[in-house]
């Protein structure tokens, strides 16, 4: 075939991108095509500027929206624990066993996380 174009199989293509045939094969086939057959009687693909057409094609959008990482939900015991270290001076209160008073504190700060929810 006289051709100044210079075709390659998928298989070939994969090795050129550093790919696995199967993810050239998912670009040729989605909808749409973000690689296409220069031959597709023959199933081959064009050589030229074959990094250039991928590296646009799989590239990461700015106008797309990127996911937002999901912070770990912390339980309601952590969320009463960090409150109560932001309001309570620590250093003030030994360890149980504790009075009314303290007691009283320590619902009323679960209290307060439970109602911030």
């Amino acid at each position: 075939m006289a051709t100044d174009k210079k075709l390659i199989t998928v298989r070939e293509a994969a090795a050129i991108l550093q790919r696995s045939p199967s993810a050239v094969y998912q670009a040729l086939k989605a909808s749409p095509p973000r690689l296409h057959y220069a031959d597709p009687l023959r199933r081959l693909i064009a050589r030229d500027g074959l990094e250039q057409r991928w590296a646009r094609s799989t590239r990461p959008r700015v106008d797309y929206k990127q996911p937002v990482p999901q912070r770990p939900k912390q339980s309601y015991w952590e969320r009463v624990a960090k409150q109560a270290n932001e309001m309570l001076d620590c250093d003030a209160w030994s360890g149980p066993p504790w009075t009314g008073d303290q007691w009283a504190v320590i619902i009323g700060i679960a209290q307060f996380v439970h109602d911030s929810d």
